[in-house]
């Protein structure tokens, strides 16, 4: 089991509907949950097809700073590496 954290950006109802069926929504757009790897690797999949203005999945992961980024894709917002620790970074525009 890994505990993933998935924000999205205004999902559609078929797309939240399959995430409750696996996570909890403790607020609009926010799902948490324990998962399976193979479950994880469907969530991943269902986001990129969903066609969803922005999303990101974090994991929890047995390293230095305990989480990755899975997948991340939030307009105007890039992820940065700092010394090993992943910062999410404003684009200037």
């Amino acid at each position: 089991m890994r505990l993933i954290v998935v924000s999205v950006t205004t999902p559609s109802a078929p797309l939240r509907g399959y995430l409750r069926r696996f996570l909890l929504e403790p607020t609009p757009c926010l799902f948490v949950g324990g998962v399976s790897r193979d479950v994880m690797e469907d969530v991943c999949h269902a986001l990129i097809a969903g066609d969803v203005p922005g999303f990101m999945l974090v994991a929890a992961q047995r390293e230095e700073l305990g989480y990755q980024f899975r997948y991340f894709h939030v307009p105007h917002r890039t992820l940065a590496d700092f010394d090993g620790i992943t910062l999410i970074e404003s684009d200037s525009s």
